[in-house]
């Protein structure tokens, strides 16, 4: 995984757990106020799988969500990203995401208005979505990450 996520040159503060959890309150369909916990994780199998099947690393995949001048393709980079870190923590040992049938969790959630809410949020607000990167991917490769982007400023300012 390269750099640490950065949009519109602002690093994102470190996340030492390995999982993010927002709480969301929004209104249902039948406009039911609800408010939720909702759990995110990209695994480093999922993040090698996303980068092998996307053909780009992760930094780049993020990278290209701030330089594409595409919009359904900044659309569909960050749906993938929400969708494949959407689960359910299990009993403290297992974050799952697949019901008892196998089918993916995130097709529910996507059908949600708490899906909406929360896309909407992390594609309006660079803080949001900071924090949002941030704390799906796992703590040592973003320490890695953060640690070789701090030591290229280093070098860049040795040169200086």
């Amino acid at each position: 995984i390269g750099p640490v996520f950065n949009l519109r040159g602002l690093f994102f503060l470190r996340r030492y757990n390995t999982m993010y959890c927002k709480e969301l309150t929004y209104d249902d369909y039948d406009g039911v106020t609800r408010t939720e916990k909702l759990w995110f994780h990209l695994s480093k199998p999922e993040l090698l799988e996303l980068e092998y099947t996307t053909g780009k690393k992760f930094s780049e995949m993020l990278d290209d969500i701030v330089k594409a001048k595409n919009v359904s393709e900044i659309i569909k980079t960050f749906k993938t990203i929400i969708l494949t870190a959407y689960g359910e923590k299990v009993d403290g040992r297992r974050f799952t995401k697949t019901d008892a049938e196998g089918h993916p969790l995130s097709r529910a959630f996507s059908e949600t208005a708490a899906y909406e809410v929360l896309y909407m949020l992390l594609s309006s607000d660079d803080e949001e979505a900071a924090k949002f990167i941030n704390g799906i991917v796992p703590a040592d490769l973003r320490e890695a990450a953060e640690n070789a982007a701090s030591n290229a400023d280093t070098a860049v300012l040795a040169t200086a």
